[in-house]
C-alpha cells in the first residue's frame, strides 16, 4: 500500500495525464499497426530465452548469460519472498540481514506497537487518510486454455475512475483498470465499486437487528446507469426496467433558447471499447443511483502485450483502487460505523455515525427505541476488509 498525499489528491486530472488536443478513434488505432505486431501479444517461451536475445541483438550468448546474472531481478530479492507474488505485501516480518535504515526504523516502530497503548494510539491516529492498492498482475506465462484466451488483435485502454466529493472542488481518487477493445461497456460499468450501490435504502430505525439476507442493496434494485463520453449518452438498459438518464437532458438540450451540441445515444451493452473515440485526459461521466456522478478518464491506448494477463476473464483488470481511512463510531472512537443516525436528540450531530454496540446501547431499551430519529446502514469498503 503506498500513502497518497493530499496535494496528488487535488490535482488527480492532471496526474493521469495532459488533455489531448484531437479525439482519437480506438478502431483506427488498432488498425494502423502491422499484423506482425500482433503476433508478440501471446506470451512466448522462446522470446525469454537469452539465446534469442543473443541472436536479434547480435551478440554472443555468454555476453547475454553474464547480463543476465549481473542484471536479473533475482539480484533485487532477499531470499525470503513467498513464492506467489501476490502474497508479497502480506510477509511477516522483516527481511534479516539487510543494512539499510529503513528497515531498521520499521522494526523499532512494530517493536512499540507490541504496546497496547501505543497500538491504539497508531490505529487513531497515524492511518494515511488515503491508501493506494496496487494489484499485481498475474504471471502471463501461465497457460491459458483456449476457450478463455484474449482474442488477437487487441488493444488495451487505461481507464480511471474517480470518486465524486461532495460539498468540495476535489476530485476523488479511485479506481484503475485495464479494459480490452472487444469488451463491452457493460462489463467496466459492472466492475465499478460504489458505496451507494452497497447502500441500503430507506430508514431502519424500527427494524435495527433485521438480518442481511432480507435487505436488497440499492444496486440489486436501481440498475440504470450511463456513461457520457465525446458527446454520445450510453445507457445501460440491459433490464426492462432501467430508465434512460439522457432523456431530461436531451429534451433539455433540444430547447432553442440553450442551443447546446448535437447528442447522441447507444446502448451501453451493444457498445465496446472500440467503437469509442475518446481523448485522453478529458473527463467523462458516469452517472447512477440516480444522481451520483463519477469522472471518467483515459489515460492510456496500447497494443495487447505478453505481459497483460491472456485470460479474457480477468478484464476489467483492477490495476490500483484508493481506500479511504474508515470512518470510526462517533461513541467509542475504535469500532467501525455502521449506522448513520439522523435527527437523534441523543447524537452531538446530525448526521452521526456509530458502531453496532454503541447505537444500540445508546437508543433502545429491551429492543424499543427511547426517542424518535432514523436510521441508515452504513458500509465503507475499508471497514469490511
Amino acid at each position: 500500500m503506498f500513502p497518497a498525499s493530499d496535494r496528488s489528491d487535488a490535482h488527480v486530472l492532471r496526474e493521469t495525464a495532459a488533455a489531448s488536443e484531437s479525439v482519437i478513434s480506438v478502431k483506427k488505432f488498432l488498425a494502423s499497426w502491422d499484423k506482425d505486431i500482433h503476433e508478440l501479444s501471446r506470451y512466448s517461451s522462446e522470446r525469454e530465452s537469452n539465446s534469442y536475445i543473443a541472436r536479434n541483438m547480435g551478440v554472443a550468448d555468454d555476453l547475454v548469460e553474464e547480463l543476465s546474472d549481473v542484471c536479473g531481478v533475482q539480484t533485487l530479492l532477499c531470499g525470503e519472498e513467498p513464492a506467489d507474488k501476490n502474497h508479497l505485501l502480506k510477509m511477516k516480518g522483516l527481511p534479516k540481514h539487510i543494512d539499510l535504515t529503513c528497515v531498521k526504523y520499521q522494526e523499532r516502530e512494530l517493536e512499540r506497537r507490541k504496546q497496547v497503548d501505543y497500538k491504539l494510539f497508531a490505529m487513531q491516529k497515524m492511518k494515511y487518510r488515503v491508501m493506494d492498492v496496487m494489484k499485481l498482475p498475474p504471471d502471463s506465462s501461465v497457460e491459458v486454455p483456449t476457450e478463455r484466451r484474449v482474442q488477437i488483435p487487441n488493444v488495451v485502454l487505461t481507464v480511471k475512475i474517480l470518486r465524486p466529493k461532495v460539498n468540495s472542488s476535489v476530485v476523488g481518487k479511485g479506481e484503475t483498470f485495464l479494459v480490452l477493445g472487444t469488451q463491452k461497456l457493460t462489463e467496466l460499468r459492472d466492475h465499478i465499486t460504489c458505496m451507494k450501490d452497497d447502500a441500503i435504502a430507506g430508514d431502519l430505525s424500527d427494524y435495527p437487528t433485521i438480518g442481511k439476507q432480507v435487505l436488497e442493496p440499492a444496486k440489486n434494485i436501481y440498475k440504470s446507469a450511463l456513461f457520457f463520453i465525446e458527446n454520445t449518452f450510453y445507457n445501460d438498459m440491459r433490464e426492462p426496467d432501467n430508465r434512460d438518464y439522457s432523456l431530461p437532458i436531451l429534451q433539455w438540450a433540444a430547447e432553442v433558447k440553450h442551443g447546446s451540441g448535437n447528442f447522441s445515444t447507444a446502448k451501453m451493452e451493444e457498445t465496446t471499447f472500440s467503437d469509442l473515440e475518446i481523448q485522453f485526459g478529458v473527463p467523462y461521466l458516469y452517472q447512477h443511483q440516480g444522481n451520483c456522478e463519477h469522472l471518467l478518464v483515459f489515460t492510456d491506448l496500447r497494443l495487447l502485450h505478453s505481459e497483460d494477463p491472456q485470460d479474457i476473464t480477468m478484464y476489467p483488470f483492477l490495476v490500483s483502487e484508493t481506500i479511504n481511512k474508515r470512518t470510526i463510531c462517533r461513541a467509542c472512537q475504535m469500532e467501525s460505523a455502521r449506522w448513520m443516525v439522523v435527527d437523534s436528540p441523543l447524537t452531538p450531530e446530525s448526521p452521526c455515525f456509530m458502531c453496532n454496540v454503541c447505537f444500540m446501547a445508546l437508543h433502545y431499551i429491551n429492543g424499543q427505541r427511547v426517542c424518535n430519529f432514523e436510521a441508515y446502514k452504513y458500509r465503507e469498503k475499508l471497514a469490511d476488509l
